[in-house]
């Protein structure tokens, strides 16, 4: 019981930041690289990396690499509880008016546009 009470405040801890919940909110409409949210976000790369391994340590989110990248997601936790936790209070956020704005903001970002990059198969 005590551990399920540890993750329970290490969530609530996490979700008690206005920019973690703002990457949790955007990682909900597609996974992303740290170069996305923060420009995105406009904070520093040290700040959204900070905030990724918050998150990660929580269980809340994931990531694999892909090429230059590290890709992060939302992953669903174990604990049905908590899960319902994190799922309502994004749930909450999705009429909130700085969130809708940053969601139409995310559609216009590319990581290869912000790395200047070029895609698999481009010449």
């Amino acid at each position: 019981m005590v551990e399920k009470m540890k993750q329970l405040i290490r969530v609530a801890k996490a979700l008690s930041d206005s920019n973690r919940m703002k990457i949790l909110k955007l990682l909900e409409q597609k996974p992303l690289c740290v170069c996305e949210l923060q420009t995105a976000l406009e904070i520093p790369q040290p700040t959204v990396s900070s905030h990724m391994r918050i998150l990660q340590n929580t269980n809340m989110i994931n990531s694999h690499k892909d090429g230059l990248w590290i890709i992060y997601q939302l992953a669903e936790l174990t604990d049905v509880h908590i899960n319902a936790l994190v799922k309502n209070a994004l749930k909450h956020l999705t009429s909130d008016k700085e969130i809708r704005v940053l969601i139409n903001k995310l559609k216009k970002i590319d990581r290869f546009d912000i790395c200047n990059t070029k895609r698999k198969g481009d010449e």
